[in-house]
């Protein structure tokens, strides 16, 4: 009976640090490999000057659990360029999954974007309607993802070996 019980309580554990480990991976995806990997295909994206149509700081909130809400602030800014004699739009900034970050970094980003202002945009050379106005990635998580990962991962990897060590 106790070796039933403890059986089911590893198989709980295990479970949980299952689901743990997946949500770290996938994090840690979308949040940095994936944006870093846009960054690193972007180095071939052709310069096109475009024109600014708005720039903003827009605000909402989020869910901070118990009920609690955080005020997030997001870069907005559209944008319109030509390629082959064609008119795109894009209203992304940068690869970081959200475009949102510190108040004092959206702010002063805004801040440097006008509308009718000509500046600058990359252009995927395989796809003109994928543009981008900085061709980079901000990461505010502090590099906390990976070592979330990390040790979500080590502990997957003790209770699977605990579980399975005498089967």
């Amino acid at each position: 009976m106790a070796q039933h019980s403890q059986s089911r309580i590893s198989n709980s554990m295990l479970c949980v640090a299952t689901i743990l480990f997946a949500g770290a991976l996938w994090m840690t995806y979308t949040q940095e490999i994936h944006p870093r990997w846009q960054m690193y295909l972007a180095r071939d994206w052709t310069k096109t000057a475009c024109v600014i149509e708005a720039s903003q700081v827009r605000q909402h909130y989020e869910s901070a659990g118990h009920g609690l809400q955080d005020l997030i602030y997001t870069v907005f800014v559209s944008y319109s360029y030509h390629v082959n004699g064609h008119q795109y739009g894009s209203e992304r900034y940068d690869f970081t999954a959200g475009e949102s970050g510190p108040q004092e970094w959206v702010t002063a980003t805004v801040a440097q974007y006008h509308p009718k202002q000509e500046t600058f945009c990359y252009v995927d050379p395989l796809d003109s309607t994928q543009a981008v106005l900085s061709p980079t990635v901000k990461f505010y998580n502090g590099g906390i993802l990976p070592v979330f990962l990390i040790l979500s991962g080590a502990v997957f990897i003790i209770l699977f070996y605990l579980r399975y060590r005498n089967s």
